[in-house]
Formats: C-alpha cells, sequence, structure tokens
C-alpha cells in the first residue's frame, strides 16, 4: 500500500521535473503552465530550473524516506488542481 501510494505521489512531482527540463531545454511556452505573458527566453529557462531543483529535491526526499505520507499526497493534488484551475481561469480572461 505504501509503494503505491508513493509512485501515486511522485508523479506530478516527475512530470514538473520533466516540464521544467524542457523549459530549460527550449525557452519557450510549453502547451500548459505559464501564461502568455512570459517572453520567451531567459525567464523561462530560469522557471525551468526553479522547477528541475524543486522537483528533484522533493522526489530525492521520498526516496531517501521510503514513503510518502497520505497527508503530502493529498497536499500535492490539491496544489495541482488549484494551479490548474488558476492557469485556465487566467487563459479564459486572457481570451475574452
Amino acid at each position: 500500500m505504501t509503494a503505491a501510494l508513493t509512485v501515486i505521489g511522485l508523479v506530478p512531482w516527475l512530470l514538473m521535473t520533466t516540464a521544467g527540463v524542457a523549459l530549460m531545454a527550449t525557452g519557450r511556452h510549453l502547451p500548459f503552465g505559464f501564461p502568455r505573458g512570459i517572453r520567451p527566453g531567459l525567464r523561462l529557462r530560469l522557471s525551468g530550473l526553479v522547477y528541475v531543483v524543486v522537483g528533484v529535491s522533493y522526489v530525492l526526499l521520498v526516496v531517501q524516506a521510503g514513503v510518502m505520507h497520505l497527508d503530502a499526497l493529498v497536499g500535492t493534488y490539491l496544489f495541482l488542481a488549484a494551479m490548474l484551475f488558476y492557469t485556465v481561469r487566467q487563459e479564459r480572461a486572457a481570451a475574452s
């Protein structure tokens, strides 16, 4: 059971780390995430670096501890849902 919670909990962090690597490599907008107001280039690459550092550090902490607690799992997915809601709302406001 705890291994399944750990894998489920690490998925968003691994996706965030992958998105950070893509931002660092290209410096261009991804199809999701950042608002369009940020110009491509150095700022997006720095944001990608932050994504990578935070994602890798969290994954390493969970791997070293060997377990992900249920409250951290719920918090991770609540944060992900809140950021997704905020991004969609900003995109709709910009489109109208």
